[in-house]
């Protein structure tokens, strides 16, 4: 049978800025108040590493021992009702909870191979469901999955420039197609325009003078993404 705990969490709504972007968001700091007699079962004593993450199934979380340097490190409990706790603080968005605020409420963890795990209490509202993580994981490797291909079957019939687009188009999904200057005149005459260059910066483009800006849109519109790159 499982050693269990009684504890208290709590959350405090805020907004804090991003150390990258600078940016504010809003979420929500936790507070676990738990004995100190919970945490020498996995490990943490004062002075040591700790980490409040996500469970393994929906509403849980778990308190584990931490190696990472950004980690909180342990202080030193109070006396509480004759009893040493000690009080955790973490990020509500690490554990999908939601921005919200909350009393101390009371919360069970259970000892479960050296991981604190416990159910969170129905008034915690989460942002989705472990099962939408797992789903949203894998449809991410899928996505890597597809982009896994050989580099050289990206880039064949390409050289210079033109490799490199093909490369990077492929490396993020999007639609680039890179083309020579002979290979664009082509597709234009294909759909039915008439082309002839007039100098090194006209053309004329059925009836009417154009520059190869104007090629290269029209030639956008027969085919998206197209990137004119030097022969």
């Amino acid at each position: 049978m499982n050693k269990t705990y009684n504890a208290k969490i709590g959350l405090l709504k805020t907004r804090v800025a991003s150390p990258t972007t600078g940016r504010k968001n809003t979420l929500s700091i936790g507070r676990i108040q738990i004995s100190a007699d919970a945490l020498v079962e996995v490990g943490i004593t004062v002075g040591d590493k700790y980490s409040v993450r996500v469970g393994k199934k929906d509403r849980e979380i778990e308190i584990v021992k931490s190696t990472n340097c950004n980690s909180k490190i342990l202080a030193p409990a109070t006396s509480v009702l004759f009893s040493d706790i000690h009080t955790l603080d973490f990020l509500g968005n690490h554990c999908r909870i939601a921005a919200q605020h909350l009393d101390l409420t009371d919360i069970v963890f259970r000892l479960e191979d050296g991981v604190l795990v416990a159910s969170l209490p129905d008034a915690v509202q989460i942002t989705h469901s472990q099962a939408v993580a797992v789903q949203r994981a894998v449809e991410k490797a899928a996505r890597n999955a597809e982009r896994e291909q050989d580099w050289r079957e990206i880039v064949r019939g390409h050289k210079g420039a033109a490799a490199a687009i093909a490369l990077d188009a492929h490396r993020y999904g999007m639609k680039d197609t890179p083309v020579a200057q002979e290979q664009m005149i082509e597709l234009l005459r294909d759909e039915g325009h008439r082309v002839s260059q007039i100098n090194e910066r006209l053309w004329r483009l059925d009836d009417r003078t154009a520059t190869l800006g104007d090629l290269i849109q029209l030639a956008r519109k027969y085919e998206d993404g197209l990137v004119l790159v030097a022969a």
